[in-house]
């Protein structure tokens, strides 16, 4: 493995261990949930799926034979949410030194979300149903998920299907009127969408023969969910990318070859969709010269084409988490290298937009909103800038709670006039929200 990523793994490592001297927590597990996002195998305290994270050993996807099912079974139980703790004062430096948009204001949506906290959250994902927001997260090897209803948050969870089965990488995407969620279960991977104010179980991929679902993302375009899926076995270092949609049954929307697989942590995938395109962006390791490749897939009716290149320079890239989306038809990657940074793929080549961001900026979150590229970041200063063309200019001032905390796994979503924003700090759960201008 390469120590770049070794590198990034420590430093998330050393900031997560002092959350136990940060937050107030009443699980009988808080001993074992400071969560490294960038370890896996620390996740929970339970029994890991079986993974090169928990067992050593290696990917492949060979002589695994994976079983579909589908069911409507309902997984959600809601769970009483603490009264909202004090709000601190807003931060009003400027953490990023540069341009700020007008006079916005961020508006913090209750306190912390998960309250009744039972271990340090991670792998946060956002979205909007309704035109209101939706968090899930995993905490202590749970699924959880909090649905914004104007005045507070209601938390349901844990979403686990089997209690004793450590759970991670919740996905959520919505289409504004369907709100679907995987996340990875032990050797399955699990679809459910939101009916009558409960989550259902669409379908469920499992793996047989010591091979289980390690990497996934989701998208959903006019209410029919994209999983794009891989898998950890024990009998190679490689794993094979599949992407399928669930139309009443899975159908194969092929695959991008296989990658070296090193281990489930960071996300490895990001699927971005229009109207007319579909594109998935894969965190990939060539075997052959051991660089980290950051690389674009374009969707034909029949395959998967490559867009040119990788968007990186893959030998100084540290592997971490990146952000595919679509702005004007036009595919947009976002990650962090000397700094965060956006580029676009025009056909022929990649194009840098400006500058790079923070130096220092984590778990990069990126979407279109009006029209520009809108892109979020997380580490000592949680800040939302937006392309207006020739130039990054920062929306509002920096969100944290407290002024130069650590924050990370940053999230975006819009939904009519309003813009969201929800990051992790200390291991709670916090959300913003901003009037479009």
């Amino acid at each position: 493995m390469k120590k770049g990523f070794i590198k990034q793994a420590v430093r998330y490592f050393a900031v997560v261990l002092i959350i136990p001297t940060l937050i107030s927590c009443g699980s009988s597990g808080g001993s074992n949930s400071e969560k490294d996002p960038a370890t896996p195998s620390s996740l929970t305290n339970e029994t890991p799926p079986a993974t090169p994270a928990s067992t050593g050993e290696q990917p492949s996807t060979e002589g695994a034979t994976p079983a579909s099912t589908a069911t409507a079974v309902p997984v959600a139980q809601s769970v009483p949410i603490a009264d909202p703790a004090p709000e601190t004062d807003p931060v009003t430096e400027d953490a990023g030194g540069g341009p700020s948009d007008g006079d916005a204001q961020w508006q913090a949506l209750g306190a912390r979300v998960n309250a009744a906290q039972r271990g340090a959250a991670v792998w946060l994902t956002l979205a909007t149903i309704e035109n209101a927001p939706v968090v899930s997260w995993e905490e202590d090897g749970k699924i959880y998920s909090g649905f914004w209803n104007g005045t507070g948050w209601g938390v349901e969870g844990p979403l686990n299907v089997n209690p004793n089965e450590a759970a991670s990488l919740p996905s959520l995407a919505s289409d504004g009127e369907r709100l679907f969620l995987t996340w990875i279960e032990g050797r399955s991977l699990y679809l459910v969408r939101r009916e009558e104010g409960a989550w259902s179980t669409v379908a469920v991929q499992t793996y047989q023969d010591g091979c289980g679902p390690a990497n996934a993302a989701l998208d959903v375009r006019q209410g029919v969910p994209t999983v794009a899926w891989d898998s950890f076995c024990s009998d190679s270092r490689y794993a094979s990318t599949r992407v399928q949609q669930w139309a009443g049954a899975w159908v194969d929307l092929g695959g991008v070859g296989s990658h070296y697989a090193d281990a489930p942590s960071p996300r490895k995938y990001a699927l971005g969709a229009d109207d007319q395109n579909l594109s998935l962006a894969v965190l990939m390791q060539n075997a052959a010269s051991e660089g980290i490749e950051l690389a674009l897939f374009d969707r034909t009716e029949e395959s998967w084409l490559p867009a040119g290149g990788p968007a990186n320079d893959p030998s100084t890239f540290f592997s971490s988490t990146f952000s595919l989306a679509f702005v004007q038809d036009i595919p947009t990657l976002a990650f962090q290298q000397g700094g965060i940074q956006a580029r676009q793929w025009n056909g022929e080549a990649w194009v840098t937009l400006g500058s790079p961001l923070s130096q220092e900026g984590v778990d990069p979150a990126l979407m279109e909103v009006k029209g520009e590229p809108t892109l979020a970041f997380g580490g000592s200063s949680v800040e939302v800038w937006r392309w207006n063309g020739t130039a990054w200019t920062r929306k509002g001032e920096p969100l944290n709670e407290t002024s130069g905390s650590f924050s990370w796994s940053t999230s975006l979503a819009a939904s009519g006039q309003r813009l969201y924003a929800a990051w992790i700090e200390n291991g709670f759960v916090f959300v913003k929200a901003l009037p479009v201008q």
